[in-house]
C-alpha cells in the first residue's frame, strides 16, 4: 500500500508545470529534439537518462505528460526533501520521491501497475566530466560522496526484474481462478478494479534507455549567472559553475537532443522454467515489499535462489541499459573537433597548421557520416550544419574555437592551432566543464568506438588526399546540399507556392572535367531566379573545347522560392567562392563567367583577387534595371517586417509573380526579400568595381528588357582593369548567353581563347627566366625565396599594369568622403582631391600639356604635390621630380636634359627664387605658382600672412607665370588621352652618384603602377579606407612617391603630410594624429630611438614601417619595434626599379643583415661582375640583378648607359651582395663604393657595420682614400652619441676581433654631423669629393 499519503502526486501541479515549461520553451533559447523509433513515451514504463544538468530532470516528465497525459514518478536527492519548504512540496506534487525513501522500489513498482511512468537517472548524480569509462574500459563514474569512482546504480534493473516477477505471479494467480487472492492484490495495489489490474499485469515491463546530449557547451557569462552574482556576495564556486553552464544552455541557442533507444523487455530475462517458481513465490506473498526484500541470504532456499538470480541478472540488465544510454549520444560537430584535437595532442603534437586541421576535420565528418550505427546531430548530418569546415568558416566550428580558447586549452595563431599544456592536464570535477570543455566532449563520446576510428582514419588519410580528390568531395557536398534543401523545401507548408512553379530542369550543380584539360578552368554562374541548368548547354560546349567547367548553384536557387526568400546576397557569393575553389583544383588558372546577377557576383569575386584568377566575363550584368517598380521593394519589405512584428503572419506580400523568358529554368514567384537582396548586391558592386584589376569581358543586349543597357557602360567606366573587351549585342532579349544571340557565346569563347593564349605565353616567359637561372629547375616552385614567402602573398599572381591615376579614381569613387590629405591640420577628402586633380589636369591641358610633355614638380610635401602629380599624369604629361634644395647647376642640367617646359613650385622665396632664373637660363617656359597660405588651416593661414610675409616671393604678373587658382579655374572635364602603358613615361626620376651628372630613369605607367601594387600586396594587413600614413620623406624622392603617396592612395588611406623633417614635430604628429603606417629611412628611426623625451609620446598607433634608402641595423630595428610595437621591415630598391624590388616579410621572419626577399613577380639573380651573364651560387658575392615589371624602360636619351645597365632584360643594379639558400638578399656594398686595397676588395658596409657595434657610435660612413702605394685605404667618419667619448686608438682596438688588418680604418675622423641626402640617407659623395680634393692638394 501507499502508506505515506504525503507523497501523493498532484495532477494540477503537473499540469501547471507543463504550461509553464511550454511557455518557457517558446521564450528560452533551448530547443528540445526528441528522437524515437516508435511511440516509446506511451509504451515504455521505466525511463532511464544520463545526468549532466539539474534542470534536465524536469524535461522527461514534461515530454511524457505532453505526449501521453500520464503522470510520472521520479527519484531525486534526499536533500531536496528536508524540512517543509515550498520547493520540497512542489517536487512531491510533481511525483518526485527521495532516494532514501524506505519503500522506494516497491512504491515505484506499485505506481507502474497503477499506470504511472517512472523516470530514473541511474548515474545517481550529475556527471559533469562525462567520464563514464575507466582506464580498464569498464563503465564507472565519479561519486562525490566517496570521492572515488564507482559502478552505476542497478536499482532500475532490480525494479524492472522484480516488477516482471510480480506480473508473472499475478498472471498465474489470475489464470488459476483464485479470485479471492487476486482481489486482495487489487486492494493492496489500490487499483480501481480487477480489470485494471489484469490490464496492468499483461503489459510488458519495458525499460527505455535514453540519452540527453546538449550542443554546444558554452562558458561565457550569461544573465542568469550575472543576476545571481548581483544579489549574492560570496557565490560558491560550484553553484557559480552550474549557473554559468546551465544558464548558457537555457538562455543561448542550445540543442537538447533526447534519443530514446529500443526497449529492454524485462520479461525476456525470466526464462520459461522460471515462471512456475515465480508464480508459487508470489502466491505466498502478502505485499510487494516482501518481494523486494528477498535476498541471497534469505532463510528459504527458494528465496536465496531468487536473490542470487536477481542479483546476477540485475547487473546484466544494468550493463545493458548503461551501454545503450551511452551508445546513444547524439554526436555533434564539437565532439568530432574535440576528438581530433585530443588524438593529435595525445600523439605528442603541440601545433598544427590550420589547413591540415580543417582537412582532417572534414574527412572525419565524411567518415562518421558513413556509419549508420551512430546518432548524428544536425551539425553533422545536414550540409548547412558543417558548411565551411574545410576553410574554418563554419559557425559551429568558430563557436567551438571561441569556447576552447577562452578555456585556455588551445590557442590560435594566424597560421596554426596550438594545443596548450592545460588540454591534457587534470581538472577538478566541478570545474572541468569550464576549464576544459574539450575533455568533456571527448569523455562523452568515449563509448562510441566508431568515432575514434573515423578520426584516426582521417588523420592517416589527410596527407594522401590531393587537391583534386578533396575538390571532388567538396563537389559531392554541393550535390548533397542541393538534395537536402530540395527535400526540406518540399514540405507541405511550402506546397502552395511550389505547385505554381514551372521550372522542370534539375537544379543540380555540375562538374565537367575533360580527360585532357587545358590550363583554364571556367566557373559558370547563373542568374537570379534560375539554376545551373540555365548555362548547362554552354558549359558542355566549353567542356568539349577542353575547359574544366563547374556550374555553380547559387544558394536558394533550383529548389523553391521559399528557399530563396531566406537567402542573402552574401550566401550567393559564397556559392561562387566554393565553385571557384573546386575548379581551381583542376586548372592552373580560372575564369569567372556570369550571366545577369551571376555576372554581378563574378565581378564581386574578381574584386577580391582570388588566387589564379585569369579574367572575368559578365553578360547582361545589372547596375540599373528597366523595371521602375523595383524602387518600391524597400517599401514592401518594410511593410512585411512590420506585419511580422505585430502578428504571426510573415507579411503582406511575400512573393511577386514573374513572367520569365525561360520558365523551364526560372522561378515563377519572386520573393520580395530576394528583390531587396538584388538591390543590395548592385549597390555593393558599385563600390567594388574599382578593385577589379584582371582582364574583363562585358557583353550586353542593346535593348535588354530586364537590365538597362547602360549598365555595361557604367561597369566599364568604373572598372579598375585596363584590359576590357566590350560588346553591345543587337537584341531586345535578356538571355543572350542562354539563347546565343548575336554571337554572344563566340565573344565569350574568344575571350577565353585569348586568355589561354596569354597564359601559355606567360608560362613560356617564366620558363625562359627560370631556364636562365642554372640553380633552378623548370618548375616555378623552385625559386628559393618561395620557401620563405608569406602565405598570404602570391608571388606568381600577375602584377596588373594600369594608368597610375586609376588608383586615385578608384579611391575617389569608393572613399569620396574619407580624408585623403592632412596637412598641418587642414584636411582634404578624396572627393575634394579628385575634383582639384581633374581641374588641375584640365588646366595643364589648356596650357599645352599633353602626351609626353614633361612637367617639373619643385615642391616640398604639400597637398600641391599630390594634386599636381596626379593632374600631370591625368593630362597625359610626364612628371619630372626636382629636389628644391638642388644647387643651381643641378637644376639647370635637369631642366635642359629632361626638356622640362613647365614647372610647379611654391611662392616661398627660398624655392621660387631658385626656379625663377630658369626661365632665362633654360628652355623652361612657364611656372605654375602655388600659394602656401591657401593650403593652411584658416588660423595658421592668417598667422602665416602676418609673420611669414617676408618669406613670400613677389610673383610677376606676366604670361610666363600661372597662379594655381587660375590653373584650376575650369569645369574639370579632362580629355582622356590613350596611353601605351608599357612605353609612355609617367615619371622621369633623376638619379645620380658620387661622380657624373644625374641620369633620368624613365618609369612608365606600367612600371610605377606595378611597383605600387607589389608594395600594396606585400602588406596584406592594410585595411582599405582605414589606414593613415605619415609622410615625412620628401615625395620628390621615388621611395616616398611609391611607398607613401601611391601606396596610400591605392589603399584609400589618409596621407599625413609634413613639409620637412623636424624630429619633435614628427613625434608630436604621431602622438596626436595616430598614423598606422610610417615609411622612413634608418637615420630617421635611429633619431627617434635616441630622442631624450621619447617616453612623453605615444607611438603605439603605428602598425607597419618600411625602411629604405640605406642599410637598417638590427639594433635600430629592434629598439624601434620595442618602442612602438610595430613591424619594421627593410626594403631594397633603386630609382631604376620604381624603386622597391625586395623587402623583408611583413609580420614574418626578418633575417638579420638581409634586405629581404623579392617582391611579387620580381626575380633577383646574383651575377658575376666580370661575366654579367653568369649566375652565382648561394653565398657567392656578385652583382645584384633584377627582372620584373617595375624595372625602368631605360635612361632618358642615354642608350649606351641603358645598354650597359639593362642586359638581357636584367637590370644590373651596381650593388654587390649575395643570396642565401632561402632567397634572402644580403647587400654588401655599391660597386662604385668598393675600396681596392692592394688588389683586394674592401666593402665599406662591412667596415661600417663593425664600427656601429661600438656603443658610443651613432653614425658612421666609410670611404676610400687615394693612396699611391696601396691604391686606396679605408677612412671612417664618425658621429658619436650624445655625451659619449671615443678615441681612434680605442676604436681600432675594438675592431681587432671584428675586422682583418686591411679592413680596419687607417684614419678615423670624428665629426658633429655627417653629410646626408634630403631624405636623411647618409651621403658619401661629399666626403669622397673632400678626400679627392685633399689628395690633389697634397700632391700639388
Amino acid at each position: 500500500m501507499l502508506d505515506q499519503p504525503d507523497y501523493a502526486i498532484n495532477r494540477s501541479t503537473c499540469e501547471w508545470t507543463v504550461r509553464i515549461l511550454s511557455a518557457l520553451q517558446r521564450r528560452l533559447r533551448l530547443k528540445i529534439h526528441l528522437h524515437q523509433h516508435d511511440n516509446y513515451l506511451a509504451t515504455g514504463e521505466i525511463f532511464l537518462f544520463n545526468h549532466f544538468a539539474r534542470f534536465e530532470t524536469f524535461i522527461p516528465q514534461y515530454l511524457i505528460y505532453q505526449e501521453t497525459k500520464a503522470l510520472c514518478r521520479s527519484v531525486a536527492a534526499a536533500e531536496f526533501f528536508k524540512g517543509n519548504d515550498t520547493f520540497a512540496d512542489y517536487l512531491i506534487g510533481l511525483g518526485a520521491l527521495p532516494n532514501d525513501h524506505p519503500r522506494l522500489l516497491p512504491l515505484l513498482a506499485e505506481e507502474i501497475l497503477r499506470g504511472r511512468k517512472v523516470i530514473i537517472f541511474p548515474e545517481g548524480g550529475m556527471i559533469k566530466d562525462r567520464r563514464v569509462i575507466n582506464v580498464s574500459g569498464d563503465y564507472s563514474i565519479y561519486s562525490r560522496t566517496s570521492n572515488s569512482r564507482r559502478k552505476h546504480h542497478s536499482g532500475a534493473a532490480v525494479l524492472a526484474l522484480n516488477l516482471e516477477a510480480l506480473r508473472i505471479g499475478l498472471r498465474s494467480l489470475h489464470a488459476s481462478g483464485n479470485q479471492e487472492q487476486f482481489n486482495a492484490w487489487v486492494d493492496r495495489l489500490q487499483c480501481d478494479s480487477p480489470e485494471d489490474l489484469v490490464a496492468a499485469i499483461n503489459r510488458p515491463t519495458r525499460i527505455i534507455p535514453g540519452n540527453i546530449t546538449f550542443y554546444p557547451i558554452r562558458i561565457t557569462d550569461n544573465l542568469l549567472h550575472k543576476g545571481v552574482e548581483l544579489f549574492t556576495e560570496h557565490l560558491p564556486e560550484r553553484l557559480s559553475e552550474e549557473l554559468l553552464i546551465e544558464g548558457n544552455i537555457l538562455l543561448k541557442d542550445t540543442d537538447m537532443d533526447i534519443q530514446l533507444d529500443d526497449p529492454i523487455d524485462a520479461g525476456t530475462r525470466w526464462r520459461w522454467w522460471d515462471k512456475r517458481p515465480l508464480a508459487d513465490m508470489v502466491r505466498r506473498l502478502d505485499t510487494v515489499d516482501e518481494l523486494f526484500s528477498l535476498r541471497v541470504d534469505g532463510k528459504r532456499l527458494r528465496d536465496r535462489m531468487y536473490g542470487i538470480r536477481l542479483a546476477r541478472e540485475s547487473l546484466r540488465v544494468r550493463d545493458t541499459y548503461m551501454h545503450r544510454i551511452y551508445a546513444n549520444v547524439t554526436i555533434n560537430l564539437s565532439h568530432v573537433v574535440s576528438k581530433l584535437i585530443w588524438n593529435l595532442a595525445s600523439a605528442g603534437k603541440t601545433e598544427i597548421d590550420r589547413g591540415s586541421f580543417h582537412r582532417m576535420l572534414f574527412l572525419a565528418i565524411k567518415n562518421i557520416q558513413k556509419n549508420p550505427q551512430v546518432n548524428l546531430h544536425r551539425s553533422l548530418c545536414t550540409p548547412p550544419g558543417y558548411h565551411g569546415v574545410i576553410d574554418g568558416t563554419c559557425r559551429g566550428f568558430i563557436q567551438f574555437l571561441a569556447t576552447a580558447t577562452a578555456a585556455g586549452v588551445i590557442a590560435e595563431t594566424d597560421d596554426t592551432y596550438r594545443f596548450l599544456p592545460k588540454l591534457l592536464g587534470d581538472q577538478e570535477f566541478d570545474e572541468v566543464r569550464v576549464e576544459n570543455p574539450v575533455l568533456v566532449y571527448v569523455n562523452e563520446t568515449e563509448p562510441i568506438s566508431v568515432l575514434q576510428e573515423a578520426v584516426e582514419r582521417a588523420i592517416k588519410a589527410s596527407p594522401k588526399v590531393d587537391n583534386e580528390a578533396l575538390a571532388r568531395l567538396l563537389f559531392e557536398e554541393e550535390i548533397a546540399t542541393y538534395h537536402w534543401e530540395k527535400r526540406f523545401f518540399s514540405l507541405p507548408q511550402y506546397r502552395e507556392i511550389n505547385d505554381q512553379e514551372t521550372a522542370t530542369e534539375s537544379g543540380e550543380p555540375y562538374l565537367l572535367i575533360p580527360e585532357k584539360p587545358n590550363c583554364l578552368g571556367v566557373v559558370l554562374v547563373h542568374g537570379f531566379l534560375a539554376s545551373p541548368a540555365e548555362l548547362r548547354a554552354f558549359g558542355e560546349q566549353l567542356y568539349t573545347a577542353g575547359h574544366p567547367v563547374i556550374g555553380v548553384r547559387l544558394k536558394g536557387h533550383g529548389t523553391s522560392p521559399w528557399d530563396l526568400r531566406g537567402r542573402r546576397w552574401q550566401d550567393w557569393l559564397g556559392s561562387v567562392r566554393q565553385g571557384y575553389r573546386i575548379i581551381s583544383a583542376f586548372s592552373e588558372q580560372v575564369c569567372l563567367v556570369g550571366f545577369s546577377t551571376g555576372g554581378t557576383l563574378s565581378l564581386l569575386l574578381a574584386a577580391e583577387h582570388p588566387p589564379r584568377l585569369a579574367g572575368v566575363v559578365a553578360v547582361s550584368a545589372p547596375i540599373r534595371f528597366r523595371n521602375r517598380n523595383l524602387v518600391f521593394v524597400p517599401l514592401m519589405r518594410g511593410a512585411n517586417k512590420l506585419v511580422q512584428l505585430v502578428s504571426k503572419s510573415q507579411g503582406l506580400m511575400l512573393f511577386h509573380p514573374n513572367e520569365s523568358e525561360h520558365p523551364h529554368v526560372n522561378y515563377k514567384n519572386i520573393p520580395i526579400r530576394g528583390l531587396h537582396e538584388l538591390r543590395r548586391i548592385v549597390d555593393e558592386l558599385k563600390d567594388c568595381l574599382g578593385d577589379v584589376k584582371c582582364p574583363v569581358c562585358l557583353v550586353q543586349g542593346s535593348d535588354d528588357q530586364v537590365v538597362d543597357p547602360i549598365s555595361a557602360s557604367l561597369i566599364r567606366d568604373d572598372l579598375g582593369s585596363d584590359e576590357v573587351d566590350f560588346y553591345m549585342v543587337n537584341s531586345n532579349r535578356h538571355g543572350i548567353l542562354n539563347e546565343d544571340i548575336g554571337k554572344t557565346r563566340e565573344h565569350v569563347r574568344s575571350f577565353l581563347d585569348s586568355t589561354v593564349e596569354s597564359l601559355q605565353k606567360t608560362r613560356t616567359a617564366y620558363q625562359i627566366v627560370i631556364g636562365q637561372h642554372h640553380r633552378l629547375a623548370a618548375a616555378r616552385q623552385d625559386f628559393p625565396w618561395l620557401r620563405a614567402y608569406p602565405k598570404d602573398v602570391d608571388w606568381f599572381k600577375p602584377v596588373s599594369e594600369r594608368r597610375v591615376t586609376r588608383y586615385l579614381d578608384k579611391a575617389v569613387a569608393r572613399y569620396g568622403d574619407h580624408p585623403c590629405i592632412d596637412f598641418l591640420g587642414r584636411k582634404y577628402t578624396y572627393e575634394e582631391v579628385g575634383d582639384l586633380v581633374n581641374r588641375a589636369a584640365k588646366g595643364f591641358q589648356n596650357l599645352g600639356v599633353g602626351k609626353g610633355v614633361r612637367v617639373g614638380l619643385c615642391l616640398p610635401n604639400t597637398p600641391y604635390f599630390v594634386i599636381c602629380y596626379y593632374a600631370i599624369l591625368k593630362s597625359g604629361g610626364t612628371v619630372v621630380n626636382y629636389n628644391p634644395l638642388y644647387a643651381d647647376r643641378e637644376l639647370v642640367h635637369q631642366v635642359e636634359d629632361s626638356e622640362t617646359h613647365f614647372m610647379v613650385t611654391l611662392n616661398i622665396g627660398q624655392i621660387y627664387n631658385k626656379v625663377l632664373p630658369l626661365l632665362e637660363r633654360t628652355r623652361l617656359q612657364t611656372i605654375v605658382v602655388c600659394p602656401m597660405r591657401e593650403i593652411l588651416p584658416i588660423v595658421k593661414g592668417l598667422m602665416y600672412s602676418v609673420f611669414k610675409r617676408s618669406e613670400v616671393a613677389t610673383i610677376p604678373d606676366d604670361s610666363r607665370h600661372v597662379l594655381f587658382s587660375d590653373l584650376i579655374d575650369n569645369d574639370g572635364n579632362v580629355e582622356d588621352l590613350a596611353l601605351d602603358l608599357q612605353h609612355d613615361i609617367a615619371v622621369l626620376q633623376y638619379t645620380g652618384g658620387t661622380t657624373g651628372l644625374p641620369k633620368g630613369a624613365m618609369l612608365t605607367h606600367a612600371n610605377v603602377s606595378a611597383n605600387t601594387e607589389q608594395v600594396y600586396r606585400w602588406f596584406p594587413g592594410m585595411e582599405k579606407g582605414k589606414e593613415r600614413i605619415l609622410v615625412v620623406l620628401p615625395l620628390f624622392h621615388v621611395f616616398a612617391m611609391t611607398a607613401a603617396m601611391n601606396l596610400g592612395i591605392a589603399g584609400g588611406a589618409e596621407l599625413i603630410l609634413l613639409p620637412r623633417f623636424d624630429l619633435e614635430q614628427v613625434l608630436k604628429t604621431i602622438d596626436a594624429d595616430k598614423p598606422s603606417l610610417f615609411p622612413g629611412v634608418p637615420t630617421l628611426f635611429s633619431a627617434i630611438n635616441n630622442f631624450p623625451e621619447l617616453d612623453d609620446y605615444d607611438l603605439s598607433s603605428i602598425k607597419f614601417c618600411i625602411s629604405g634608402g640605406a642599410p637598417l641595423s638590427p639594433d635600430v630595428r629592434t629598439r624601434f619595434e620595442d618602442q612602438t610595437g610595430c613591424n619594421l621591415v627593410e626594403g631594397y630598391g633603386l630609382s631604376e626599379a620604381s624603386p622597391v624590388v625586395a623587402c623583408s616579410p611583413a609580420g614574418g621572419l626578418s633575417m638579420e643583415g638581409s634586405v629581404g626577399i623579392p617582391l611579387p613577380g620580381t626575380v633577383i639573380e646574383i651575377c658575376d661582375r666580370n661575366l654579367p651573364k653568369k649566375q652565382l651560387l648561394p653565398g657567392e658575392i656578385g652583382e645584384i640583378c633584377v627582372r620584373g615589371p617595375q624595372v625602368m624602360k631605360g635612361y632618358w636619351r642615354k642608350p649606351k648607359e641603358t645598354a650597359a645597365t639593362i642586359i638581357d632584360d636584367r637590370l644590373h643594379t651596381g650593388d654587390l651582395g649575395y643570396m642565401d639558400e632561402d632567397g634572402y638578399i644580403f647587400l654588401i656594398d655599391r660597386i662604385k663604393d668598393l675600396i681596392l686595397y692592394n688588389g683586394y676588395n674592401i666593402y665599406p658596409r662591412v667596415v661600417e657595420e663593425a664600427i656601429s657595434l661600438h656603443p658610443a657610435v651613432d653614425e658612421v660612413t666609410v670611404v676610400g682614400v687615394p693612396d699611391d702605394y696601396h691604391g686606396q685605404y679605408p677612412k671612417a667618419f664618425i658621429k658619436l652619441r650624445s655625451g659619449e667619448a671615443l678615441s681612434s686608438e680605442a676604436l681600432i682596438k675594438f675592431l681587432e676581433d671584428k675586422l682583418s688588418p686591411m679592413e680596419r680604418p687607417r684614419e678615423v675622423e670624428f665629426r658633429d654631423e655627417l653629410p646626408k641626402s634630403l631624405i636623411g640617407k647618409l651621403s658619401k659623395k661629399e666626403l669622397v669629393s673632400e678626400q679627392i680634393e685633399k689628395s690633389s692638394a697634397e700632391q700639388a
